[in-house]
C-alpha cells in the first residue's frame, strides 16, 4: 500500500479547493454569456423605444389629417350655406366628415398618450438593463478574482509557498 506523504488535512484542503474550482468553472462560463444577453436585451429595448416614437409620430400625423378634415368640412359647410346650394346630401357628407375627423382625433390622442406611457416604461427598462449589465460585469469580475484566489491558494498548498 502506497502512503500519501501529505498530512490528511492538507489533502482535504486540496480536495476542497479542487471542488470549489470545479463548481466555479460553470459559473464563469455562464457569466461569459450574460453581458451579450443583456446587450441584446438593451438593443431590443432601444428598438422598442424607437418604434414607440415612430408610432407616436404616425398618430400625430393622423391627428393632423383629422384637423385638415375638419377644416374641409367647415369650408364645405360655409360654402354650401353661402351659395345656398341645393345639393342634396352635402350636409350629410359634411356631417360624416366632421364625425370621422373627431373619431380620428380622439383615437389618435388616446394612442399618443399610450405611446408616451410605453416610452416612459421603455426608458425605465433601459435604465434597468444598464444597471443589470453593470452588476453582471461586476459579478463576473468578482468571480474572476475568486477563481484567481483559489488558483493561488491551490498553488500555495501544492508547493508550500505563498505568493504575495
Amino acid at each position: 500500500m502506497v502512503q500519501n506523504p501529505e498530512p490528511g488535512w492538507l489533502h482535504s484542503i486540496q480536495l476542497e479547493i479542487h471542488d470549489a474550482m470545479t463548481l466555479l468553472e460553470p459559473l464563469m462560463e455562464d457569466f461569459e454569456e450574460w453581458p451579450d444577453a443583456v446587450d441584446a436585451l438593451t438593443t431590443d429595448i432601444l428598438r422598442l423605444g424607437h418604434l414607440c416614437t415612430s408610432l407616436r409620430d404616425a398618430f400625430n400625423s393622423i391627428a393632423d389629417a383629422s384637423l385638415a378634415m375638419r377644416r374641409i368640412a367647415l369650408t364645405l359647410s360655409v360654402e354650401a350655406a353661402r351659395t345656398r346650394s341645393e345639393l342634396h346630401g352635402l350636409e350629410t357628407v359634411v356631417g360624416d366628415l366632421w364625425k370621422w375627423s373627431e373619431r380620428m382625433a380622439r383615437a389618435s390622442k388616446s394612442f399618443v398618450g399610450k405611446a408616451a406611457k410605453v416610452q416612459q416604461i421603455v426608458r425605465g427598462l433601459e435604465v434597468c438593463a444598464h444597471e443589470v449589465h453593470e452588476q453582471v460585469s461586476a459579478g463576473k469580475d468578482r468571480l474572476g478574482e475568486v477563481s484567481a484566489a483559489l488558483e493561488r491558494l491551490q498553488q500555495a498548498v501544492e508547493t508550500g509557498e505563498c505568493e504575495a
